[in-house]
């Protein structure tokens, strides 16, 4: 048994060649410990070459309701939404959001870090808007215009966009009203 690191693409040729011939070795033989071996080479060569990229997290998730036999209403079931949030998150129009990966990742077996990733065609995350207190610190004369907003994305019965819009036009209105007039001349 004359093992050594696999360093080049001849190696790994080489390698593979002697891992399959040594497939039909008995357990516990000489031959099976060099397979095993060889194996650990192979692998971490295969890591450092051509590593395998994580699973998209919407293919994974539509794999394992296959796998289990599950369907998307069994998905709603898991995350605890309707029926057209549940289609808003495959179609990737909808991003997971922190307790919906837990919840897949504890009902599905799913690694949290495939379910992590984000996918080209996912809507950019939301970013928050500034508190009242960070607005009182900026240039702005008046905070109202923030916790307007503020007030708005926190209330349950308004969806975020719809929030975000309200909160945008608010702002628009105020800054109208709130700007000094000139004085025609």
């Amino acid at each position: 048994m004359t093992l050594r690191p696999i360093r080049t693409e001849a190696d790994y040729e080489a390698a593979l060649d002697r891992a399959a011939s040594l497939m039909t070795a008995a357990p516990d033989s000489p031959e099976a410990d060099e397979l095993d071996v060889l194996a650990t080479l192979i692998e971490r060569f295969e890591d450092e070459h051509a590593p395998i990229p994580p699973p998209d997290p919407i293919d994974a998730i539509l794999f394992r309701l296959e796998q289990t036999g599950r369907t998307t209403q069994d998905l709603r079931e898991i995350l605890g939404v309707r029926r057209g949030r549940v289609s808003e998150i495959l179609n990737r129009k909808r991003r997971l959001s922190l307790d919906m990966i837990r919840r897949l990742s504890t009902a599905l077996d799913i690694p949290a870090e495939v379910l992590i990733q984000t996918h080209p065609n996912e809507p950019p995350a939301r970013t928050k808007r500034p508190c009242a207190a960070t607005a009182r610190s900026t240039s702005d004369p008046s905070p109202l215009p923030d916790l307007v907003r503020a007030h708005l994305r926190a209330d349950p019965r308004i969806a975020p966009d719809a929030a975000d819009l309200l909160g945008e036009m608010f702002g628009a209105a105020y800054e109208r009203v709130a700007s000094p007039v000139e004085p025609e001349a």
